[in-house]
């Protein structure tokens, strides 16, 4: 996943030298993107409702191999043909949807919710600073004449990640079983009742509200700062483009590290009466609360850090610091939280479905910035205009951000009770399948008994 987010995100900071090389403009750019988009969501819809079916050690080592290959051959056969280069991303981006569904739902079937909240901290910690680096990386190779393929070499790297995969392929396989037996008749009831859960309803929402800012603004904000360095050389003390994004990549790692464990701590802290709730009753809502807290103070630091950016970096720098250290409330938590009001039986459905959702709604996020920027420019191309439609740009996605915390805000309200009707539906399915091994082991015991008898029947007529 870390390898998949480097590779995804690569094309972000590359935005300049992709136009430059294909002779493309904002919008045109921003296919890369939508056309993943597609692919991506066409993938999770298969995913959602028969991904439970098919077993997952199989579609884990299918989907991270053929995405490594695609990957590739964005690069070696892409590079003079835009097209080519879009629809290899595209094939790269479809496989890549599947290994995000299933990690999680390995990994839930592996470790408690304790252990599963350090698990997904850990592993989202990993792709967003797999993000942001590639961001510097990205940086680099815009001012320094390296080629932009370069960008795009990291998916090789997952190659060694793949063979330990495999040598641990006989634990994940067992891990799995429960869910490698499901018929897709249920998968497809189960799928659809994922919409009478008002906790997953309000997640897929707000996550898709988040997810479109999210993606606009990764996808032009570095290009956004190029333009500013650009128009206002001094306002940035002197530092060279790759310097800049250096800095801003640090102080939003800084934030996320200091923010994922000491968000997910208090939570869990406060969730179970332990720590400095020690001794008092655990709280259901503690969860839902702290996301929702991280959001707003998100929300209001992106305003300020791209009002500011050109006009005193200093205070759009401690900024982006905060929204990094705000962001990594829902980063520790928003994962654990939909395993949480989900029966176990339906997560890799519920996953599948929230993807899909975001996924379809994000799809024109970059174009639309794009079309924004370009309006608003006109046919000036001067850095100054060029950085004011991007700035503009980016306050209209802001609304996007603020209407994900009031859907976080409506959570605090249903999340306890979703959480009882998910751990009660799963004793009832784990009693139902205690039942079905008990009637199995009874006919399976029938013939022997039968035999026995007649044995002894014949024994006792040759004793005769």
């Amino acid at each position: 996943l870390v390898f998949k987010n480097f590779d995804e995100f690569a094309v972000d900071g590359l935005v300049p030298l992709i136009e430059q090389n294909f002779n493309k403009s904002d919008a045109e750019t921003a296919t890369i993107r939508t056309l993943s988009s597609v692919a991506n969501s066409c993938t999770l819809a298969v995913l959602w409702i028969a991904g439970e079916v098919f077993e997952q050690r199989i579609l884990l080592f299918a989907s991270l191999s053929l995405w490594i290959g695609f990957s590739s051959l964005s690069i070696l056969l892409g590079s003079q043909s835009f097209m080519v280069f879009v629809a290899f991303r595209s094939l790269a981006a479809a496989f890549s949807a599947v290994f995000v569904v299933i990690s999680p739902v390995i990994l839930a079937d592996l470790f408690q919710e304790r252990a599963l909240g350090f698990v997904f901290m850990a592993l989202k910690g990993g792709e967003i600073i797999s993000t942001n680096l590639s961001g510097i990386i990205s940086s680099w190779i815009v001012t320094s004449g390296v080629p932009w393929q370069a960008g795009f070499m990291t998916p090789l790297l997952a190659i060694p990640t793949l063979f330990i995969l495999f040598c641990m392929k006989g634990t994940l396989k067992n891990r799995a079983r429960s869910s490698e037996t499901r018929n897709l008749g249920r998968s497809i009831r189960d799928a659809f009742g994922l919409f009478t859960i008002k906790s997953f309803a309000l997640f897929t929402a707000g996550n898709s509200l988040l997810s479109f800012h999210v993606r606009g603004y990764r996808f032009w904000f570095p290009t956004m700062i190029l333009e500013a360095w650009r128009d206002a050389p001094k306002a940035f003390f002197g530092l060279s483009y790759t310097a800049i994004m250096s800095l801003v990549s640090g102080l939003k790692i800084t934030g996320l590290v200091i923010g994922l464990p000491l968000w997910l701590w208090f939570a869990q802290s406060w969730r179970h009466g332990t720590g400095p709730f020690s001794g008092r009753e655990g709280y259901g809502r503690a969860y839902p609360i702290v996301v929702c807290a991280g959001s707003w103070l998100t929300s209001f630091m992106y305003i300020v850090a791209f009002l500011m950016l050109e006009d005193n970096f200093i205070i759009s720098a401690i900024a982006l610091l905060l929204l990094s250290f705000g962001a990594s409330g829902d980063a520790a938590l928003s994962q654990l939280m939909l395993i949480m009001v989900v029966p176990s039986k339906s997560r890799a459905a519920a996953l599948a479905l929230n993807h899909l959702i975001s996924g379809i709604f994000v799809t024109p996020s970059a174009q639309f910035l794009g079309i924004i920027s370009d309006t608003v420019r006109g046919g000036s191309t001067s850095a100054h205009d060029k950085f004011r439609s991007y700035q503009l740009a980016m306050l209209v996605s802001t609304f996007f951000s603020v209407a994900n915390s009031c859907c976080d805000l409506a959570i605090i309200k249903v999340f306890p009770g979703d959480c009882q009707k998910a751990e009660a539906k799963n004793r009832e399915e784990e009693e139902e399948e205690d039942d079905e091994k008990s009637a199995l082991l009874s006919e399976s015991e029938s013939p022997s008994e039968s035999v026995s008898s007649l044995l002894e029947e014949i024994a006792r007529s040759r004793a005769g």
